[in-house]
């Protein structure tokens, strides 16, 4: 259902599909109520292991800049980095939370914290 944060391992997914990481494609398909399910498997991994979890963050905005294949797609943007805009900041927060209300709104809130952020990862990383 477009508009969800994706419960399966379709970010993962395109994240191998592209070579940024390793693995085995699981189907997005399988949510048989089994620990054998990719679904399932996916979703004790991110309750389990906070670091699996921190990191499937950064491979959803990925999998949301590259267009969202197999969820509401979009319009493909620039891959997330350092010189982002405030418009391609902004596109990353609404699509994190998805194509509708409050999505639009809610990412326009989101804007001066992170304009706070940038203050000072800027001076840092030009130091």
């Amino acid at each position: 259902m477009p508009g969800r944060k994706p419960d399966r391992p379709v970010p993962w997914n395109n994240s191998i599909r592209t070579g940024l990481v390793d693995g085995t494609v699981l189907d997005p398909a399988d949510d048989r109520p089994s620990p054998d399910a990719d679904r399932y498997k996916m979703w004790i991994r991110l309750l389990n292991d906070n670091a699996f979890n921190v990191r499937t963050v950064a491979h959803v905005h990925i999998w949301s800049a590259d267009g969202k294949s197999g969820d509401g797609e979009e319009t493909p943007i620039r891959r997330p980095g350092l010189d982002y805009t405030d418009t391609e900041i902004y596109e990353v927060l609404r699509r994190y939370q998805g194509p509708l209300e409050p999505a639009f709104s809610d990412a326009t809130l989101r804007m001066p914290l992170y304009a706070i952020f940038e203050k000072y990862n800027r001076l840092i990383r030009d130091s």
